[in-house]
């Protein structure tokens, strides 16, 4: 019995030794020391590839002791793309597991992802956080348009945007920031809409980052707090003072913004500042 058993553990350490040598050019995986029976994790196709150089994970891990558990619960039947001396992870979580918890450029593809999209990974009120940045992060400044929407504005993301749309639909939440700093500059007037975003479909949406998802106006239009009574934005007040809209979108069926358009700043002494914030996720 004490000669199959150690010939039994011996076949399993050949095993976990060669799975660590095959996968090693696609992933730098973490394993767990195989230093006894009741601490020892099970290894099990860990990789199937295709001719089309894509692999799916199949791996699965097995604690032999009843009150032990696996440091990194890896998700199995996941597609990779494989690329020559690089990683592809299923998250950003995942990425710092295996990276020291570094924040940073990782390539992330989701399960329900066709392709791996290259986001930041980092940390953000203590939740992993995966940033996708776009052309327009820094201010804009924005004058001599008086026409509603008469200066327009796209806003080009990193990778095509429906990779960007797949990331945000297989993420558990996204948001993204607007700021609009303005004077003498309006947003809405009774009867006009000046200034927009565009949602993921180029549609005009009728609120601002804060404001009412089925409404128009700002955040400050919601809590009626805006600088003018029976206004729906701060921006609205339309005098020679500097006021501020700002907020989050945050409806992942709007998200990413690709488009801003706005007006009502022809006069010299209208103008409006625009800062539109990049794309962040919380995966899954």
């Amino acid at each position: 019995m004490m000669g199959s058993f150690t010939l039994d553990y011996r076949i399993i350490l050949i095993f976990a030794a060669t799975v660590k040598v095959c996968i090693g050019n696609f992933y730098k995986i973490e394993h767990h020391e195989l230093t006894s029976l009741e601490n020892r994790v099970l290894y099990e196709d860990a990789f199937k590839c295709d001719r089309k150089e894509t692999c799916k994970q199949f791996t699965t891990y097995a604690s032999l002791s009843p009150n032990r558990s696996p440091r990194i619960d890896r998700e199995s039947s996941i597609k990779f793309t494989k690329m020559p001396d690089s990683n592809v992870y299923p998250s950003c979580a995942v990425a710092f597991a295996w990276n020291s918890n570094r924040e940073g450029m990782y390539r992330i593809q989701h399960q329900n992802m066709a392709y791996f999209l290259t986001v930041q990974c980092t940390m953000i009120n203590n939740t992993v956080t995966a940033i996708s940045h776009h052309d327009i992060e820094n201010p804009i400044e924005v004058k001599g348009h008086e026409s509603p929407c008469s200066y327009r504005k796209k806003i080009t993301y990193a990778r095509n945007l429906e990779q960007i749309k797949q990331f945000v639909d297989s993420s558990t939440s996204c948001r993204q920031f607007t700021r609009v700093n303005c004077k003498n500059m309006m947003l809405f007037s009774a009867s006009t809409q000046y200034g927009s975003l565009h949602d993921r479909n180029g549609i005009s949406m009728s609120y601002f980052g804060g404001g009412p998802r089925d409404g128009k106006g700002c955040k400050c239009g919601i809590t009626n707090s805006c600088e003018m009574s029976g206004t729906v934005c701060n921006c609205d007040v339309n005098d020679l003072n500097w006021y501020i809209d700002e907020g989050y979108v945050v409806d992942m069926h709007r998200l990413p913004l690709t488009k801003v358009c706005f007006g009502d700043n022809g006069a010299s002494s209208e103008v409006g500042i625009i800062t539109i914030g990049p794309l962040e996720c919380q995966e899954t």
